[in-house]
């Protein structure tokens, strides 16, 4: 046999290690899509099993907007922005002068009203007295009334044995006591109108001395609006107004912002199945990456977002398209760290909570 025929062409060789290499290229390939799929397994099996997570998360808080209850120019402004204020601490004052004039001269009407009021209780006690007086006199001319008449009616029936100018003088006797019955009944009436008159002033005395207590209580009301307080304890934000400006009520003047916070997380409807209050959170806050911190369940929200928007969706109307809705979770901070020195926490402060379902 020539030595020729045991020569293997040098294009079959390289073909072959060609081959070789792109079946190690594949098995590496196969290998390392099975250590990443049996990564991610494990990573989900022994990591991500037993959490719910979002990203769709904030610090909330309460911030209250604080405005002026009345119009009035600002006298005083004892607060900067950032600054921190226990609930009640004076922040705003306005100018009171014409508020304590309306409650000088409400004083001052109660005060008159006062003054009339023991005049008014001696006039109703001397109209009392006179009403007595004219009803004893009404009895006594009566009495007068009745004598008379009967003398009259004695002497004419014995008129026989008296003469005409005796009969005449009895007669006039007995008009005269008529005519003063008739004067002390009327003295009678005329006394118990003054009477009821002078209940009436003391009545209409006493409506009024409660309709100043109103106005007094009003305009101390009116007046304590002029200082205008903190109704919570927390940093003062945006503060818009400026010494000197004449100011309208129900304009927001600044806001101050709790220090108590907690986290809303807007988690997908999907995730709540296994979510309970009471379950611990681990908190990532995105302006402290270095720190975890911890936390637990509140309460979760009886609706979603957009049931409580200004436009509700129309689920009923046009053609649906099924979304997956998010729904609030309030989860409370159980961490001490949270809103010392070297953490304070703003609402709107971006945070990925990570709730332990099992």
């Amino acid at each position: 046999m020539s030595p020729d025929n045991n020569i293997i062409p040098a294009a079959t060789t390289g073909t072959k290690k060609n081959k070789n290499n792109k079946k190690r290229v594949f098995s590496l390939y196969i290998l390392l899509l099975l250590i990443i799929g049996l990564s991610s397994f494990s990573y989900y099996w022994f990591c991500l099993k037993d959490y719910e997570s979002t990203d769709d998360a904030f610090i909330d808080t309460h911030i209250a907007k604080v405005s002026a209850a009345v119009p009035g120019r600002v006298d005083r402004i004892l607060v900067e922005d950032n600054q921190y204020v226990e609930a009640g601490n004076l922040l705003i004052e306005l100018d009171a002068r014409d508020y304590q004039n309306l409650l000088n001269k409400a004083i001052a009407a109660q005060n008159v009203a006062l003054a009339q009021t023991p005049q008014l209780h001696n006039q109703i006690e001397a109209l009392e007295a006179n009403l007595k007086q004219t009803q004893a006199n009404v009895k006594s001319a009566e009495a007068e009334y009745q004598r008379d008449k009967d003398d009259y009616d004695r002497y004419q029936k014995s008129q026989q044995t008296w003469s005409q100018s005796q009969l005449s003088m009895q007669h006039a006797a007995f008009k005269a006591s008529s005519g003063r019955l008739d004067a002390t009944r009327q003295a009678v009436i005329y006394n118990q109108a003054l009477l009821n008159k002078g209940k009436a002033a003391l009545e209409e005395n006493n409506a009024l001395l409660k309709q100043l207590e109103v106005e007094i209580e009003n305009a101390k009301l009116q007046l304590s609006y002029t200082k205008i307080i903190a109704p919570q304890s927390g940093h003062v934000t945006k503060r818009s107004v400026e010494l000197g400006s004449y100011i309208d009520p129900g304009k927001t003047l600044l806001s101050v912002v709790s220090n108590n916070v907690w986290i809303t997380a807007n988690f997908k409807e999907t995730q709540l199945a296994n979510m309970r209050p009471g379950q611990q959170v681990d908190v990532a806050i995105d302006a402290y990456p270095q720190d975890k911190y911890s936390a637990k369940i509140e309460s979760i929200q009886r609706g979603t977002g957009p049931v409580f928007s200004m436009l509700p969706a129309e689920n009923a109307t046009g053609n649906y398209i099924k979304v997956v809705q998010r729904v609030p979770v309030k989860i409370l901070f159980t961490d001490p760290r949270i809103n010392d020195a070297e953490h304070p926490l703003s609402p709107g402060m971006s945070v990925v909570p990570n709730v332990h379902i099992k």
